[in-house]
Parts: structure tokens; sequence; C-alpha cells
């Protein structure tokens, strides 16, 4: 999907882990860099280059994605189930082996299970810790995000942002955004939420499970609210 904040463009695409997405990734983000060369063309005026990344089910999809062209990846375990938390082990392979690719971010998605949103105190303190060690195993950001019981953004999300930038790790809330959505809820006011946590962009699909046409509304509206993001 496409998100345009503050000007720039991502382009992201999964890559699920095992034989054959290692075999597949390079390939697949070399044609997704030659759409973004493409819509760069179409879109002249764009000041920031756009950026090609990667969502990897491991180590060495964060290397093979590298290898084809994306400016970040984002590590997670179990991404049929949406993504989860990956091992110490697992992220520390990544960001070590991707010191060869300087210029390639390392985010690792702080998520304690697949399921819901709405997470627990224990739950809460668990993801504290994870993006602890996630600092340490040599993670450049983490990819997190909460709902309330009502579909909002939960305001606890603020201490996992504080740990994190106790750590000087980048912050992206992830696809919680689009569960909110899919309940019901509008999008910009949860977008001025989640920017008051103080996190610095925003994973979106314009609350389509699919890439489809009608997301594109919400996303342009997105973009139109998107500044602080």
């Amino acid at each position: 999907f496409w998100l345009k904040c503050c000007s720039c463009c991502v382009m992201e695409v999964a890559i699920a882990g095992g034989a054959l997405a290692v075999a597949v990734t390079t390939a697949v983000c070399q044609g997704f860099r030659a759409a973004l060369r493409a819509r760069r063309r179409r879109r002249a005026g764009c000041k920031q280059e756009p950026l090609l990344e990667v969502c990897c089910g491991s180590a060495e999809d964060c290397i093979q994605a590298a290898k084809g062209g994306a400016g970040r990846v984002e590590l997670c375990a179990d991404l049929p189930a949406g993504g989860t938390t990956p091992s110490f082990g697992e992220i520390a392979s990544a960001a070590r082996r991707l010191k060869a690719y300087p210029d390639v971010k390392l985010h690792v998605i702080i998520r304690p299970r697949p399921g819901h949103f709405v997470f627990s105190t224990e739950e809460f303190t668990i993801m504290q810790d994870d993006i602890k060690a996630a600092a340490r195993a040599g993670a450049d950001g983490v990819v997190i995000g909460a709902l309330t019981r009502s579909s909002r953004i939960c305001g606890n999300v603020r201490g996992l942002v504080k740990v994190a930038r106790e750590l000087q790790l980048s912050v992206t809330f992830h696809r919680a955004f689009d569960a909110l959505i899919l309940a019901g809820g509008a999008a910009a006011p949860a977008l001025e939420a989640v920017a008051d946590l103080g996190c610095d962009r925003l994973l979106t699909s314009g609350g389509a499970t699919v890439a489809q046409p009608e997301c594109q509304a919400v996303l342009g509206e997105l973009v139109e609210h998107g500044g602080p993001v």
C-alpha cells in the first residue's frame, strides 16, 4: 500500500518466511523498486525519494530484502497471523547481517500474541521488556500499537513510546489502526491520537484487509491530516 505523510511515499510488501520466500524476495523487491521509480517519474513534485519497506519473517528474509533494494525492513514472527514479536536471536542475527547494508533500517514488531489489539497490563509490561530486548539486539526502531475495548487508540501506548525514546528507537504505530477503522472508527481523529502519542509514522492499509480501490479515500484523508506523522 502507498501512504504519503510529510511528502514521503512508502511502499510496503510482506514477505513470509521460508525457502520459497527467500528465493523470490529479491525479485519481488526489485519489481517493487521498478514500480517506485515509475511512480516517482509520475510524481515529479515529490520532495523525498520513495522508500520501499518490506515485512520479513526471518533474518534471511531481511537480507534478501536488502539485496533487492529495500530501505527499511520490519522483522516479524508469525506473519500469517499479522506478525508477532520475533525472538532475541532472530533480531540479533538480522541486525548483525544488515551491517553489510548500512542504509537499511531494521524495525521490529512488538506484539506479544496474535488476535485482537486490546492488551492487558501484564502484556504492556511484556512489550516494554521486548522493546528493551530489541534495542539490545540492535534494532533501529519498533512497530507498536494497541486499542481500547471501545476500539480507540489506547493511551497506554505512550508508555511504550517513552521506553523506545529512551533507547533512541524510531517508533511506528502498526495496523491496529486498521482494526479501528474496520470497527467503524474515524481515521483522521485516530491519526491525531497516534501523533499525540509521539509516534514517528503510521503503518496502514486505509482500513482494507486486501489491496482495493476503496482504501484510497481513507488514505487520501490521512494524507490531508498527516502533517504531524
